[in-house]
């Protein structure tokens, strides 16, 4: 049986800002697909 991992991952630094933007995302997913639906503007 093959299960799935989903995480929820959040831009907190817009959360902060007033702006939630997050996004459900199914393991494995490439950092910068992630990094483009949460809305980060600099990857690290």
């Amino acid at each position: 049986m093959e299960k799935e991992i989903s995480i929820f991952v959040e831009n907190l630094a817009r959360r902060n800002a007033g702006n939630t933007k997050g996004a459900w995302f199914t393991l494995p997913v490439p950092f910068n697909t992630i990094a483009r639906k949460i809305g980060l503007s600099r990857l690290f």
